[in-house]
């Protein structure tokens, strides 16, 4: 392949990267938005549970603790899990969106005469801090909700009880 053959497949190869990533950044924020939407339907669910037992609480019901607790419980499960889920792919589709730029980058280097600094069979890797900041979120995120269920289940087994 001559010179000009190879910078008409490597402006080729960018062009189609360009637009790979303009999708995964639509992707991204749509999980982004799911999952912003799913935390805030958790939180509403479940201060609806415990707005429902104050209203409503009947006198000398504490044999009937396990009802309340078991709707929060089951409502926290499904919607932990379906989050976690979406957040996982988020975070996915953020290291994937990564290595794209990481690859544009090298192809833009390459097509203006720069020499690549990475042979072509080593796989690209994102910034390890950048992943780190990233899972220490994604960690944040999931110990606060799990800290706002532990503390809606006590919610719904004391006020009846007490």
């Amino acid at each position: 392949m001559d010179a000009e053959e190879e910078k008409q497949s490597k402006t080729h190869i960018h062009g189609q990267l360009v637009e790979i990533n303009h999708n995964q950044e639509k992707r991204i924020r749509h999980e982004e938005t799911k999952a912003q939407n799913l935390t805030t339907g958790f939180a509403v669910v479940q201060v609806l549970i415990l707005n429902t037992l104050v209203i409503n609480k009947p006198s000398g019901r504490c044999e009937h603790w396990w009802v309340p607790f078991s709707l929060s419980l089951s409502v926290g499960v499904i919607y932990f899990v379906t989050i976690f889920e979406v957040v996982k792919k988020c975070y996915l589709l953020l290291y994937h969106l990564d290595v794209n730029y990481m690859e544009q980058e090298a192809i833009l280097l390459e097509m203006h005469g720069g020499a690549s600094s990475r042979r072509h069979d080593q796989p690209l890797k994102p910034d390890v801090v950048k992943l780190l900041r990233r899972k220490a979120y994604i960690t944040i995120l999931i110990s606060a909700m799990l800290a706002f269920q532990a503390l809606m289940l006590h919610a719904c087994s004391s006020f009846l009880c007490n």
